[in-house]
């Protein structure tokens, strides 16, 4: 059984996601896999995103902490093609099969 609670909510964007949480020591991916797989969500894909940019994390010092946002890659996906456009002026579409 899973050390991991997790629930669906919204990050403080507003963006739909999975909070996991646990209350003592560090999240690591395997514990992610097993409450992902208890909750039967194994077969599907998330975008976990780190809370700074990644230029701004000692690779060797990171560890990862206590809460994890998971996204479903539409999400993000969504976004980035927003951001995009607004830069280029170009308009992107997510293309789904």
């Amino acid at each position: 059984m899973s050390k991991l609670k997790g629930h669906w909510g919204k990050d403080n964007l507003s963006r739909d996601c999975i909070i996991l949480e646990k209350s003592k020591g560090w999240i690591n991916q395997k514990e992610v896999f097993e409450w992902l797989e208890e909750h039967r969500f194994l077969g599907c894909s998330f975008v976990h995103m780190a809370d700074c940019p990644l230029e701004e994390i000692p690779t060797d010092l990171y560890e990862e902490g206590d809460r994890w946002f998971l996204y479903e890659p539409e999400v993000i996906l969504e976004e980035l093609a927003g951001r995009a456009s607004d830069r280029t002026g170009c308009e992107y579409k997510i293309v789904k099969r």
